[in-house]
């Protein structure tokens, strides 16, 4: 999609949903949200945002309850 500098805002959303699902516990697919993220941001930037903020509240929140219960 990036190659050949799609704008479909639909088939990029789904790679999102699809990348979102794994970036935590995949470096290659965390990779790969970054790269898509980068590359959407200047086409939609609400949505990168979004799916930005997305990610930060799955997995950021959940390191930090783990650490809460090692404690």
């Amino acid at each position: 999609m990036i190659r050949q500098r799609s704008t479909d805002s639909k088939h990029i959303e789904r790679l999102f949903d699809s990348l979102l699902d794994y970036a935590a516990h995949n470096d290659e697919a965390l990779a790969l949200f970054k790269r898509l993220g980068r590359y959407y941001y200047p086409i939609d930037p609400e949505t990168t945002e979004h799916y930005v903020l997305a990610y930060k509240e799955y997995y950021e929140s959940d390191d930090s309850e783990e650490e809460e219960s090692d404690e």
